[in-house]
């Protein structure tokens, strides 16, 4: 009577842990489910500097359970085709950031040096020759260049010896995204995908290492069960 008695306490308790496991997943699953504007603006960016005086970016991760909320933040960014999506089994991870790159007072040397046209004897006589080529060859200095577009924006003064770069701006924005791709039964494909919206960033080269943890089972449940088994074993 008393194994039996032990026994429902004992199934009880285990499904008062079910239930409860239970219930905190599904409201962690609610959290999840929705990626919002508010919460991508709302996460702060710090730095800190490294051994070697190396600037670090930091940011906390926003995680989500729901793939529906990865591929709706991420579909419109990427563009994929059909048969390109098809491919994707599931969404790992997603990054962007927007960066710009600068430069200032940067002196670009001349290669050649400037030479002295020369011209033909009859320069006394007749300035023609001279008179055209100071129109189409040559140009007053210092003189100041500028440009200004949505890609970029530069600044630069050309000098007899040299050309410096006052100032040059390029802004970017960067994505990428870690997809699981369909694979054999047992075969697990992972790739990133990324690009840059600036025209002049190019990626040459890139390395890519994710971590996998092992599936872990759930150690209480489990001795729960073995120290149940066991002990209605003994009182058998």
């Amino acid at each position: 009577m008393k194994v039996k008695i032990i026994a429902v306490v004992v199934v009880i308790l285990l499904l008062t842990i079910f239930a409860i496991d239970w219930g905190h997943n599904r409201r962690y699953d609610k959290l999840q489910q929705q990626i919002t504007a508010m919460q991508l603006e709302n996460q702060q960016l710090r730095k800190m500097v490294n051994d070697n005086g190396d600037t670090i970016s930091v940011q906390k991760v926003i995680i989500t359970s729901s793939q529906e909320a990865l591929r709706s933040l991420t579909d419109s960014i990427f563009s994929l085709t059909r048969k390109q999506e098809r491919q994707v089994k599931n969404i790992i991870a997603y990054f962007s950031e927007k960066v710009k790159v600068e430069m200032k007072e940067v002196e670009v040397p001349y290669v050649d040096t400037i030479a002295m046209k020369k011209f033909s004897d009859s320069i006394l006589l007749n300035c023609k020759e001279v008179l055209i080529y100071m129109r189409d060859s040559t140009i007053t200095v210092p003189r100041l260049a500028q440009d200004s577009t949505s890609l970029h924006k530069v600044i630069a003064t050309v000098s007899k010896e040299k050309m410096t770069i006052n100032s040059l701006s390029i802004p970017d924005s960067s994505y990428f995204r870690i997809d699981e791709i369909k694979g054999g039964l047992f075969k697990r494909n992972y790739e990133i995908k990324s690009f840059h919206t600036s025209p002049y960033i190019y990626t040459t080269n890139q390395n890519s290492v994710i971590f996998k943890p092992k599936p872990k089972r759930n150690l209480l449940l489990k001795s729960l069960l073995i120290g149940f088994g066991v002990f209605v074993g003994t009182k058998l």
